[in-house]
């Protein structure tokens, strides 16, 4: 398969070599949040909260307006939680972003997790916990990738798309702010790596577009009856044209 436009991490299994005969044009399209929706496409939504191991509660920033928490500050570093969602090859997944700084927010980070393992695991090294609280069977089917509905995916297929991602941005509670963005190279952004390995990913592609999205062959030639009856030395009364003479 070759690439065409922009890098993402993926593109290191062309090291490996490639087929001429498959070609992934990225580009720089965007989709608003209730085109989306029409499409039967909904974006991730997980209300969590970060709170301290213990039974304290962090300190959270309130909005009125909206109703909600968006932010706190556990020990002094600050935490917004966020949903993202990749759609890669007819199949979703959803993760959970996180993003943290301290007094110098300069030296923010960003941390994406697409498993359960890898959440609980970080959370217990920062001793911190959910809330509301998530039971096992919640947080591994949120976790849990899965094909798109027959409607979803045959609207992705007939638009020929390959990678939706959608990722919020700073505000928890405004998620429909973040367009969808459609076989742009942001899959590294989202370290999306961490659950799909690039050689893994790289062929998931190939086989979706050399394969779901393979184009139409072309179509068949229509020929009329009297270009059939020339070829065959038919005339109009269906006998057969004399032999010229020399």
């Amino acid at each position: 398969m070759r690439i065409i436009g922009g890098r993402d991490y993926y593109d290191s299994a062309l090291a490996y070599g490639h087929d001429e005969h498959v070609t992934y044009v990225r580009g720089r399209e965007e989709l608003a949040v209730p085109e989306a929706e029409a499409l039967g496409i909904e974006r991730a939504e997980i209300a969590i909260r970060l709170h301290p191991a213990g039974g304290t509660r962090g300190d959270h920033l309130y909005h009125p307006e909206h109703g909600v928490f968006s932010e706190v500050t556990v020990r002094g570093v600050h935490y917004q939680q966020n949903a993202t969602t990749v759609i890669a090859c007819g199949t979703r997944y959803q993760g959970v972003r996180v993003t943290r700084w301290s007094a110098d927010p300069s030296r923010g980070e960003v941390l994406y997790f697409w498993t359960r393992a890898r959440l609980e695991a970080w959370l217990a090294e920062n001793r911190l916990r959910l809330e509301p609280r998530r039971s096992s069977a919640e947080l591994d089917a949120w976790f849990q990738p899965g094909q798109l509905p027959n409607a979803v995916l045959g609207a992705v297929i007939d638009r020929r798309w390959t990678i939706l991602v959608h990722n919020s941005p700073g505000s928890w509670y405004d998620p429909a702010t973040a367009l969808w963005r459609v076989d742009q190279p942001v899959l590294n952004e989202v370290q999306f790596y961490r659950v799909v390995p690039p050689n893994e990913m790289f062929q998931e592609i190939e086989m979706w577009i050399g394969g779901r999205l393979a184009a139409a062959g072309p179509p068949m030639l229509e020929i009329s009856d009297d270009v059939r009856l020339a070829k065959h030395g038919m005339d109009r009364t269906s006998f057969r044209k004399p032999k010229s003479k020399r």
